[in-house]
């Protein structure tokens, strides 16, 4: 098994493998942070692909300043807050 970080560097210069072992290894953890914010399945799973979709997108900017796990984890919770502001004003 490789390091997050091995895998951020193998997935920044290309290898797709590489960032669907990221999803594998962290979506459980992902999963059950954005499940305790909206308490529902479908929406947990939209909304954890839309973390890895952006996260996918900012990999380049990802610097190891703090953990790999820590800096999804802020991705994912932004882009759940964000879901959820949006809800609560339709």
């Amino acid at each position: 098994m490789h390091s997050d970080e091995e895998l951020v560097a193998r997935a920044v210069a290309g290898e797709k493998g590489a960032f669907d072992q990221i999803v594998m290894n962290h979506s459980p953890r992902l999963y059950g942070l954005i499940f305790h914010l909206t308490s529902d399945h479908q929406d947990t799973n939209d909304l954890l692909q839309v973390a890895f979709e952006k996260a996918f997108q900012l990999l380049n900017g990802f610097r190891g300043r703090s953990s790999l796990c820590g800096w999804l984890q802020h991705i994912a919770l932004d882009v759940t807050l964000a879901f959820l502001r949006k809800r609560v004003r339709n």
